[in-house]
């Protein structure tokens, strides 16, 4: 996506509306436009206008007489990520909601890893409330929140920075992890399947995450609803390999049961 176009998107998804749309599909995977005009209690000339607008900056995917998920509507062997510049406009209230309720679980004092993504930086958001940390990332947009909102020791290793998302991942990246331990690593993934499997897109920055939970004493998985519904093509590692999951939405039931097996803790936002 050209720096114009998601300037553009970025413009669009400051409507109210259309992030509810855009929310809606997601949450649902597909609805009619007469279901997204009841959903949102707006006309239907009015969602066909907006669904047009959001399909046009690949938001949604639109179909004759509705709209669908975007990973929906591409080849089940296309799975792809949602671009960075657009995942930092969307699910934000529960991003935020889940962010809070995992920072309540860090201990003043405390040596944190904070992964690449954009519920990472909703995370570094509110651990500025916290005081003494010591920080580690290797997304250089966690470093600036953390850097410019707070007092605390940011550490982050050399290397190229990746344009799509901020990140560091290189040898530099992991020679910097190699030599540190800390008390909590904090990261998302791109989906989580029905049996617990924690899956993402990039191959690099999943090996990454997986130095890092060799090197914690607790690893905290952060993710929204929509990662419940969606699929991603590389394995993390089995839930089992966490010790807390932050969520907004409880999970299904399979997921709870393969949690609660390996006696990893649910924290649930929306259940509060």
């Amino acid at each position: 996506m050209s720096n114009e176009s998601c300037n553009a998107t970025l413009k669009l998804m400051n409507s109210p509306r259309l992030n509810r749309i855009v929310n809606h599909v997601n949450q649902v995977g597909s609805a009619t436009i007469e279901e997204l005009a009841e959903a949102i209690g707006v006309s239907m000339q009015t969602i066909r206008r907006d669904v047009r607008l959001l399909s046009e900056q690949c938001l949604i995917g639109r179909y004759h007489g509705g709209a669908a998920r975007l990973l929906d509507v591409v080849a089940a062997n296309e799975v792809k990520n949602i671009d960075y510049n657009i995942r930092q406009v969307q699910q934000t209230d529960e991003k935020k909601e889940i962010a809070r309720e995992l920072v309540a679980q860090i201990k003043d004092g405390s040596s944190v890893f904070l992964a690449i993504g954009t519920t990472m930086e909703a995370i570094a958001h509110e651990l500025t409330h916290k005081k003494g940390l010591t920080i580690f990332t290797n997304s250089l947009k966690v470093a600036n929140i953390l850097h410019e909102g707070s007092d605390f020791d940011v550490i982050i290793p050399g290397g190229t920075i990746q344009k799509r998302n901020g990140g560091l991942i290189n040898s530099e990246t992991e020679a910097f992890i190699r030599s540190i331990r800390v008390d909590y690593l904090l990261f998302s993934c791109g989906a989580i399947d029905g049996a617990g499997y924690l899956l993402d897109f990039y191959m690099s920055e999943v090996h990454i995450v997986k130095m890092v939970m060799e090197r914690c004493s607790k690893a905290f998985l952060a993710v929204d609803s929509t990662k419940f519904s969606t699929s991603a093509p590389i394995e993390i590692g089995h839930i089992g390999k966490i010790d807390a999951l932050f969520v907004n939405q409880a999970p299904s039931r399979e997921i709870r049961a393969a949690a609660a097996a390996a006696d990893v803790q649910i924290y649930c936002s929306q259940e509060k």
